[in-house]
């Protein structure tokens, strides 16, 4: 076949870059792993946060949850949990829901979490194209526990890297 021309200079308007630097920011570190799983993200249904809850409550487990409050909408999905979370730790469980300021500093305070947590949750519910927490957490050390759908099986090496569920 014939070669692709390149693209003039001009008709570029910008390079949009990298949905995370796993190469400089997002790494293991040197923190110490604490007794913690860890979910983050929106609180849809979709995303899993209840079939988190429910692991936690069954096991008796700490869960840090760092819910995503950047819309209103997401606030009243997380809303929607506070029962789910009561249950879990009159079941036992230790819950902590951790907010991270929206500002310049809230990446510093999420890749610390991710470097002291035993393994991220991410229980989804549907297919997920992409996993960027996924990313950010096995950047910095920590497996991830995950259902098996979407893009999760092509991100997550089960017994290596985490381990991908049902």
């Amino acid at each position: 076949g014939a070669a692709i021309p390149p693209i003039p200079e001009e008709a570029i308007l910008g390079v949009a870059p990298f949905a995370t630097d796993v190469m400089n920011f997002y790494t293991p570190g040197e923190a110490q792993k604490e007794d913690y799983l860890l979910f983050l993200g929106r609180c849809t249904a979709y995303k899993g946060l209840a079939q988190a809850l429910e692991l936690v409550a069954e096991r008796k487990l700490h869960l840090k949850i760092v819910p995503g409050l950047g819309h209103a909408s997401h606030t009243v999905d997380f809303e929607q949990h506070v029962p789910q979370i009561e249950a879990a730790v009159a079941r036992g469980a230790r819950v902590e829901v951790v907010t991270i300021p929206q500002t310049s500093y809230h990446h510093v305070l999420k890749r610390e979490l991710y470097r002291r947590a035993r393994a991220l949750l991410a229980p989804v519910q549907v297919h997920e194209p992409f996993g960027l927490t996924l990313i950010e957490s096995l950047a910095c050390g920590t497996p991830v526990i995950c259902s098996k759908m979407g893009a999760f099986p092509e991100i997550i090496k089960h017994g290596a890297t985490g381990f991908l569920c049902k």
